[in-house]
Parts: C-alpha cells; sequence; structure tokens
C-alpha cells in the first residue's frame, strides 16, 4: 500500500518497499514555502527511518535558490541515498557537477530516466538488507 501526500509543487509517495518519490509537479517554481513544506511531509513519511529517496525533477520549472538551501540544508530526514531524475542532458550535466561538488557519504546520482533511477536504489536496497 503507498501513502501519498500532495503539496502545491510536489507529489510525494511512499512506497511499500520504503522508498519514497517525491514527483515535482509540471511547471513547478519552488519557493522557501514550497521547499519547507516538501521536507515537513517527506519527514513524517519517513518516520525517522533512513530511506532511500527518489526525486523526479524532470517536469520541474525552477526551483528558487532559498528552496535550493533549504533542501540542501539539515533536515530531519535521514537518507541512505538520493536519485535524482531531471529533464534534460544539461541539468544532468549541472547535477552531476552539483553531485561531484557534495561530500556527502551517501550514495547520490543523476538519472533522465526515471526507470534507471528506480534500478538503482532497489539494487542499493538488496545491498543493505544483504548486509
Amino acid at each position: 500500500m503507498h501513502t501519498q501526500r500532495t503539496t502545491r509543487t510536489a507529489t510525494i509517495t511512499l512506497h511499500p518497499d520504503d522508498t519514497i518519490w517525491i514527483t515535482s509537479h509540471p511547471g513547478a517554481v519552488e519557493t522557501r514555502e514550497d521547499a519547507l513544506d516538501n521536507m515537513c511531509v517527506l519527514e513524517e513519511l519517513s518516520y525517522g527511518r533512513s530511506v532511500l529517496i527518489g526525486l523526479d525533477m524532470s517536469a520541474v520549472k525552477t526551483v528558487n535558490l532559498d528552496a535550493r538551501d533549504i533542501y540542501t540544508g539539515v533536515s530531519g530526514v535521514e537518507m541512505a541515498a538520493l536519485a535524482i531524475v531531471v529533464g534534460s542532458l544539461m541539468s544532468q550535466v549541472l547535477g552531476m557537477f552539483y553531485v561531484s561538488l557534495n561530500q556527502s557519504s551517501m550514495p547520490m546520482r543523476v538519472f533522465r530516466s526515471r526507470q534507471r533511477a528506480e534500478q538503482w536504489l532497489r539494487h542499493l536496497q538488496r545491498r543493505q538488507q544483504a548486509a
């Protein structure tokens, strides 16, 4: 069973395998308030557990600087891994640059395909369960 919440700019879904997908609404323009709302829902759905997160930004129009600061700041969500789906090659290149600058120990990758991102998260989940 899925648990799903919708905010002004995204649909956030907890899947039965304990992965959480954040899917930006088409043409969304994310502000500081939107980021705070989305993070609040993410914290609620993660229940304080370490979770694998998929972030599908392929349809988003823009995320303003204040919102980006909230998303990259410290939060109450413990992420085991983050798969980011983007809509263009340029976004993928920029995303990969961002990931290379990020000093996080958490696995993080940028994809152009949601299917490939889901496969990667499932692979990580299998590795976690085997450990």
